[in-house]
């Protein structure tokens, strides 16, 4: 199971090993409470699925977190879900318990599946650029996953790209690609125009 943690959706997906997808659905993500609720929802929804009638056995949980996550799954700072210092594969590995489950940035594992399964099939190194709640990138480089220093390879979202902006951005920082590139982003930069 693949589960793509946004700040506005959770999108869940079944695949088989080879790839094939078998069942998807998503949840709205509720990130009251610092994101509190967010990995006890997801459980929920496993539970939900296990529950069905006809469903496929889950033999492994990947999940994509939108920023930077080291390589043992740890999270200390992720401003779209409110997350500080935690390690939400092992929060949901420990309520289910016999599931081996992993978590990685979300623009990561979206550029290595499109290496296996996507526009990038065959190509050991690419760059991706995803754009939703945030702007994110993910690195492959040789069929491999480049992380870089504390999971912060391919953060582009929060690069300082208009000195002009006058409202903060979720970062703290002011003018970041994420306020000007992202869903958000857009819709608040229109309304501006609109107002002006």
């Amino acid at each position: 199971m693949g589960i793509d943690i946004g700040g506005t959706t959770i999108k869940f997906g079944v695949f088989t090993k080879e790839g094939e997808l078998l069942k998807k659905w998503a949840v709205s993500t509720n990130i009251s409470g610092n994101g509190q609720n967010i990995i006890p929802d997801i459980y929920k929804e496993i539970q939900t699925y296990l529950n069905t009638k006809d469903q496929s056995p889950i033999y492994g949980i990947g999940l994509g977190i939108p920023g930077p996550v080291n390589k043992d799954g740890y999270v200390e700072n992720c401003v779209n879900l409110g997350w500080r210092h935690t390690n939400p594969a092992q929060e949901l590995a420990a309520l289910l318990k016999n599931i081996p489950t992993a978590a990685d940035n979300d623009a990561n594992v979206a550029a290595l599946g499109e290496c296996f399964y996507g526009a990038g099939k065959g190509m050991e190194n690419i760059f991706m650029v995803t754009l939703g709640t945030g702007v994110g990138g993910g690195t492959v480089i040789n069929g491999r996953i480049v992380n870089g220093f504390q999971g912060l390879s391919g953060e582009i979202g929060h690069i300082p790209v208009n000195p002009r902006e006058s409202q903060k951005c979720n970062c703290g920082n002011i003018g970041c690609l994420d306020q000007i590139a992202s869903a958000n982003g857009i819709v608040r930069y229109v309304k501006n125009l609109l107002e002006s």
